[in-house]
């Protein structure tokens, strides 16, 4: 029953696989020139890698709603003793894995086939950002379970400061959050 409502509802997985391959596909194009081996591409290199894994990893955050949505009806079929909550977990977590390695494989396939990657390095770089996407997907999950108070930490993994190696404090992300309002109103 999870399946078909994973392959019914697009949000939570094949827009987004669609939306990162397209995406990845994009940055690949852009920055074909760094398929030449020499020291000159290597930031250009640098760049490609980040935002294609940046960009794909903060998809996570449109699966937000379809998670909320999701756990508001399966919050009701648990009071209705359609199934237990373990038996959710497990079947969540056996159709999610899998298509976490897919959303990986979608980002990172297009730099590898077009930039010239080396592919001996391609299966542990699908596992590697495999697990990021799923932690990522836990923090998503978590979020999803709340109502406005979910959207203020959405915010602060949006306004992450990773340009200065520092994360911005609570303080400052409701701050600008009031800014466009503030301004707005005026």
């Amino acid at each position: 029953r999870h399946a078909v409502l994973t392959v019914r509802e697009p949000v939570l997985y094949v827009a987004r696989i669609v939306m990162i391959f397209a995406t990845t596909l994009f940055f690949s194009i852009v920055w074909i020139k760094t398929r030449e081996l020499t020291q000159d591409q290597a930031l250009p290199k640098f760049f490609l890698m980040a935002f294609c894994v940046g960009v794909p990893a903060l998809f996570t955050m449109i699966a937000v709603y379809g998670l909320n949505v999701e756990f508001t009806a399966v919050q009701k079929e648990i009071k209705d003793g359609m199934y237990s909550p373990n038996a959710y977990v497990l079947a969540n977590l056996a159709i999610q894995l899998p298509m976490i390695f897919v959303l990986a494989v979608a980002a990172l396939l297009p730099p590898w086939a077009i930039d010239a990657l080396p592919w001996v390095t391609f299966p542990s770089a699908v596992l590697v950002f495999g697990v990021i996407l799923f932690a990522l997907e836990c923090v998503a999950q978590a979020m999803s379970l709340g109502g406005a108070e979910s959207r203020t930490a959405q915010l602060a993994l949006v306004y992450l400061d990773l340009r200065d190696g520092k994360v911005d404090t609570a303080r400052d992300v409701i701050q600008r959050q009031r800014l466009p309002l503030a301004a707005a109103a005026q």
